[in-house]
């Protein structure tokens, strides 16, 4: 699950705490690479484009397109289990809309690192929004990237599979630069139920809470591959601005998208 456990909930103060997932990704990172003695080490909470007000969102989407970075793309992805077991077809987002398609078995690296945390995502958020009163919505996407700082060259290590955790992967063949990266995805503040007030909310703020899961399920998909299909309107948001207008990928053909999306 990439759902953020509470470590402490007043109902009576409406104060919830959730673990430093921050220093968890730190400590992968340092179990990952034992000889490598500092990271870089970002976090960014994120809400899909069709919420308006997103702090973290331009930041994280302005690092993919600085490291050229498309970690859906990276024939060299590794993650952790469980995702040995056949999955069948996933919730998509809605009840009443198409499922996933059903994946194979195996942690065989590569695209299927992606899939599984994709597959896993779309469950936790079927939690969230079926079977249930009131839809939780307003929850973020919490992604924490760590990467080495060091010039020297750093071994992969054999064991990765084992010691990542479900909702983390690491990246070595995307992007600029020959140091891996180390990337997880959080779901965090999700105990927000869709009532009345969130509805009108909503409706002042354009839809912003329409399809909620389906959106976030999307917000994935596009920062692990800015030039995936569907996914034109986050690449738009991460070339705003003058400078990163003038990047290769900002001014690429329909053809030359069509060649980095797979």
């Amino acid at each position: 699950s990439l759902l953020l456990p509470f470590a402490m909930l007043d109902e009576k103060s409406n104060v919830v705490a959730m673990p430093n997932f921050i220093k968890s990704t730190t400590d992968l990172a340092r179990r990952l690479f034992p000889e490598v003695s500092e990271f870089s080490v970002f976090k960014y909470d994120v809400k899909p484009l069709e919420v308006p007000i997103s702090k973290e969102r331009e930041a994280l989407l302005g690092l993919l397109l600085r490291l050229e970075w498309l970690p859906a793309s990276d024939t060299r992805l590794r993650c952790g289990g469980p995702c040995h077991k056949t999955r069948g077809k996933v919730f998509a987002g809605s009840s009443t809309g198409p499922e996933l398609p059903g994946l194979p078995a195996g942690c065989s690296g590569g695209r299927v690192c992606f899939e599984h945390l994709h597959y896993t995502l779309a469950s936790d958020l079927r939690l969230l929004a079926e079977d249930r009163a009131y839809r939780l919505v307003d929850y973020s996407l919490a992604f924490t990237i760590a990467i080495p700082k060091t010039d020297d060259v750093i071994a992969e290590p054999e064991d990765a599979s084992a010691i990542l955790s479900p909702n983390c992967v690491l990246s070595y063949n995307s992007g600029l630069g020959t140091w891996p990266k180390l990337l997880c995805v959080y779901v965090i503040d999700y105990l927000k139920e869709r009532g009345l007030m969130e509805k009108f909310d909503s409706w002042r703020r354009g839809g912003k809470f329409n399809q909620y899961a389906r959106r976030s399920i999307r917000l994935l998909r596009c920062v692990f591959n800015l030039f995936a299909e569907g996914c034109e309107d986050y690449r738009q948001a991460a070339c705003q601005g003058r400078k990163r207008s003038a990047h290769a990928w900002c001014t690429t053909s329909k053809a030359g998208i069509r060649s980095l999306s797979t």
